[in-house]
């Protein structure tokens, strides 16, 4: 797999996995947001403007697929800013058909954006 631009090896996971992959191999276990971030693309009002349509794309691609999408804040575009992992968005979680759909959500730890905890899958996040 090719690194995006200003990604090594040392920023993907052990073993030369995906640098934005939301799984923990340390603890075999998915990161959830547990909360919005502040410019979540499931906030109203289109926080991050994107183009009309591309939020329904994404959430019908990653439907398709049984996957996800990951939080942007988490991406590690730049780990001096956001120490914080990939982890799912809490917006694309909500969604009833994403909770039907997405097999991640399955083995799924939550991860407290203000703190960087990662909770238990039965803790209450509403």
């Amino acid at each position: 797999m090719a690194l995006p631009a200003g990604l090594t090896e040392d920023d993907t996971d052990e073993g030369g996995g995906d640098p934005y992959g939301i799984a923990d191999p340390a603890i075999g276990r998915i990161r959830l947001c547990r909360t919005l971030c502040t410019t979540c693309v499931f906030h109203p009002g289109n926080r991050i403007q994107l183009a009309p349509g591309r939020l329904a794309q994404m959430i019908r691609d990653a439907l398709a697929d049984e996957g996800h999408i990951t939080c942007h804040q988490n991406l590690p575009y730049d780990k001096a800013e956001n120490p914080l992992p990939p982890a799912m968005c809490k917006g694309f979680r909500d969604l009833p058909a994403a909770q039907c759909r997405s097999l991640a959500l399955r083995l799924a730890l939550y991860l407290d954006p203000s703190t960087g905890t990662l909770h238990d899958n039965e803790e209450k996040t509403r």
